[in-house]
C-alpha cells in the first residue's frame, strides 16, 4: 500500500460518511501541483463547502531498518465559502462544524491497516480575497515504504 493508495482511500471514506452523502458535499485528493485555485474552483462548484484529502508527507523515523520505516501526516482540509454555502438550504452544514465531525469520524479509524491518529489542533484559515474559509486537521500514523505497488 502506498501513501497515495491510502490517501484515495482516506477520500473513499470520507465520501461514505452520512453527513457527506446527505448533503451531496463534494470530496477529492489532491495529487499534484498547487491546489488552491483547484479548492477555490471546487467549492464554487460544489456549492459552497468542499473536502479535500491533502498530498501526505513522510518523516524518516529511524535508519535501523532496511526499509525506511517513519510518520506519515495526511490533512484533510474543508473548505466553505459561507454566503453560498449557507444559502443553498436551511439545512446546510458549517464547515467548521464539518472538521469537527470528521475529526470525530476519521481518528483511531483503520483504514487500509493504518489507523489514523488525529494530531495537533484544528485550525482555521480565512481567505479574504476568495472569500473562502479552510479548516485543517492533520492526521499521522506509522508508515514503512516498501517500493511495492499494489
Amino acid at each position: 500500500m502506498t501513501l497515495y493508495q491510502i490517501q484515495k482511500s482516506i477520500a473513499e471514506k470520507i465520501k461514505e460518511l452520512p453527513l457527506i452523502k446527505d448533503h451531496g458535499i463534494g470530496v477529492a485528493f489532491t495529487d499534484a501541483g498547487s491546489i488552491v485555485q483547484e479548492v477555490q474552483n471546487a467549492v464554487i462548484e460544489t456549492e459552497g463547502i468542499y473536502v479535500n484529502v491533502q498530498s501526505p508527507r513522510w518523516t524518516k523515523e529511524s535508519d535501523a531498518s532496511f526499509a525506511p520505516v517513519g510518520n506519515a501526516m495526511i490533512t484533510v482540509a474543508v473548505s466553505e465559502k459561507p454566503d453560498l454555502n449557507r444559502a443553498r438550504h436551511d439545512d446546510y452544514v458549517v464547515g467548521v462544524e464539518l472538521a469537527e465531525y470528521l475529526a470525530r469520524q476519521l481518528n483511531l479509524q483503520t483504514i487500509e491497516g493504518i489507523c489514523l491518529c488525529l494530531d495537533g489542533s484544528l485550525e482555521a484559515i480565512l481567505d479574504p480575497s476568495a472569500q473562502i474559509t479552510t479548516a485543517l486537521l492533520q492526521f499521522r500514523f506509522k508508515y514503512q515504504i516498501s517500493g511495492e505497488l499494489k
